[in-house]
């Protein structure tokens, strides 16, 4: 945005613009004017958020309570940091939807696909239930990537309806390691050794 710079000594009414003590002031809070002037771009931050550094989109997903898994843990560059900060007042929103979960892994560039139980042609899932299909070909693998995707999904859901089923889509291309979570509970009973 183009500023136009002003000079205290322009506003002056012509019968003191000629006197010497009122132009010493009004050069004297022109610094200041200036100074308050230039300040004004930083005052300026929704309409600026793709110049924004790193530590101000952080301060900004904090204001939006962007919490750290509903995205942002996932976030790899600058501009997906961003993405999600210009969509988190619509993700709020929509929290609890479809439309959430599959927003938030468009935006990270690891498609997600939500099948909800009415939807299911394999008819395996009950009433309540869904399943998503995540591709993270793109995202790439690291130790605890299935764990966020998890955090994620559980942090947009709705507080209804109850997980399923998992898929994860990768590129058969790329050297990688894969994980799985089991969601669920075994119960046991451990005994005491006994010495005889």
């Amino acid at each position: 945005m183009k500023r136009v710079e002003m000079r205290f000594r322009d506003l002056l009414p012509s019968s003191i613009k000629y006197d010497s003590k009122f132009i010493a002031s009004a050069e004297c809070l022109d610094s200041l004017f200036l100074d308050a002037q230039a300040k004004l771009d930083n005052l300026l931050i929704y309409s600026r958020i793709d110049e924004l550094d790193e530590t101000t989109l952080r301060d900004l997903a904090w204001q939006f309570n962007l919490d750290w898994y509903e995205g942002w843990v996932l976030t790899e560059t600058i501009d997906e940091r961003r993405e999600l900060v210009k969509n988190a007042v619509k993700l709020k929103w929509q929290k609890g939807t479809r439309y959430s979960i599959e927003r938030v892994g468009e935006i990270l560039n690891m498609p997600i696909t939500v099948t909800e139980w009415w939807e299911d042609e394999t008819e395996e899932m009950s009433p309540g239930e869904f399943k998503f299909e995540v591709d993270t070909s793109q995202k790439g693998a690291y130790e605890m990537l299935e764990w966020d995707i998890l955090k994620l999904v559980f942090s947009l859901k709705n507080v209804r309806s109850h997980l399923k089923i998992i898929e994860q889509i990768v590129d058969s291309h790329q050297g990688m390691y894969i994980g799985s979570i089991g969601y669920g509970a075994i119960v046991g009973i451990v005994y005491p050794k006994i010495n005889k």
